[in-house]
């Protein structure tokens, strides 16, 4: 469960995901439900991150909260898993830096005080499969089951 998601529909039809805030669709939706009717683009999440890069202030403000829902959960699971690396994927981590900084700053801030420095030391690497990964970690899962 992520609080930031509480109540908002995941692509799976449930609630209360990660995904539900922190997707590229998802950041194109939140970035639509801010814009007045008649502005609306049907943006996806790279296109809104290329917006904050560029300083726009709804993409700005979207970005932050997309980042800071992903960084405090990135933050919280490392403080559990205490992870020798973080690797993340999908379309939106590929884009400009405005992602990336905004998550990276937010998962250290949500990181207990003890396990801050050894967060900073965690390398977070973006994945080579973009929005690829779930299809291909589900091929992979299925051919290891036979």
């Amino acid at each position: 469960e992520c609080t930031a998601a509480a109540g908002i529909d995941c692509a799976c039809g449930r609630s209360g995901h990660l995904e539900s805030v922190a997707s590229g669709t998802s950041i194109g939706r939140m970035f639509d439900e801010r814009t007045v009717e008649w502005m609306k683009a049907s943006l996806v999440g790279r296109d809104v991150n290329d917006l904050c890069c560029a300083g726009d202030e709804r993409g700005v403000d979207v970005i932050h909260d997309a980042g800071f829902s992903l960084g405090a959960s990135l933050g919280s699971l490392a403080n559990i898993l205490d992870p020798e690396v973080i690797v993340l994927s999908g379309g939106v981590i590929h884009g400009k830096d405005g992602w990336r900084s905004v998550t990276w700053r937010d998962s250290i801030r949500e990181a207990l005080p003890a396990r801050r420095s050894t967060l900073l030391d965690t390398p977070i690497l973006i994945g080579t499969l973009e929005g690829e990964a779930p299809l291909i970690g589900a091929a992979e899962n299925l051919l290891a089951s036979l």
